[in-house]
């Protein structure tokens, strides 16, 4: 059986495949998806199966900023795909913005990081709708695999955020899908909050990378 799509990831459907949650929202859900624009993989219920995916859709501000609930067969996706690169998202972005994104990119690069976009920046490139302005947040998926990379991730982000006036959200996330916020993990609480597929829970912060180093 294959694994289930971790959140985050991008499905594309055909837009018969495609079910809204709400009744009322069927028709924009149909014609997102004849658009040709994905769905974002969104964390379950505990205890619910994986297969239908719990799906979102992000409207752009111009329509209010509602996310459509939609569920779908597994069996139906055309396409899947991790969301863009922030270089990939780097064209698609206000001219105000680019600088800022290049700067970061780059200094990512340096660490042999590839951060990904997701929120308004993973969005507007992927739909060419309006979602960027200048108040919004810089929506970053960090994959990592160790405490050091985690600190260095913190650290790069925090001079950023000072250096160019804008804010940066967003998760690390660990090889065994578990993700938690980079500006909790950069606080001094000792608990954090750790995102799985189907849950979300307070664990000690030290204990965070323990899998990764016995595995290594």
């Amino acid at each position: 059986m294959p694994e289930p799509l971790r959140r985050h990831t991008l499905v594309w459907l055909p837009p018969q495949a495609a079910h809204a949650v709400a009744p009322a929202q069927a028709a924009r859900v149909r014609a997102w998806f004849e658009q040709g624009h994905p769905a974002i993989v969104a964390r379950r219920p505990a205890s619910t199966p994986a297969d239908p995916l719990h799906l979102g859709v992000p409207l752009p501000p111009a329509e209010g900023k509602q996310r459509l609930a939609v569920r779908a067969a597994a069996a139906e996706l055309l396409r899947v795909a991790p969301p863009p690169t922030l270089e990939q998202g780097i064209a698609s972005a206000p001219a105000a913005w680019r600088p800022a994104l290049a700067a970061l990119a780059h200094q990512a690069h340096a660490l042999d990081l590839v951060p990904r976009v997701f929120g308004a920046f993973c969005w507007q490139a992927l739909t060419g709708l309006a979602y960027v302005h200048e108040a919004s947040d810089l929506d970053l998926l960090w994959e990592i695999e160790t405490a050091a990379q985690a600190d260095a991730i913190v650290g790069m982000l925090g001079t950023w955020e000072r250096r160019h006036r804008h804010r940066a959200d967003g998760e690390l996330r660990l090889p065994d899908g578990r993700a938690v916020s980079w500006r909790e993990y950069a606080s001094d609480a000792t608990r954090v909050l750790v995102k799985t597929e189907d849950d979300a829970r307070l664990v000690a912060r030290a204990t965070l990378f323990e899998a990764q180093q016995v595995a290594a």
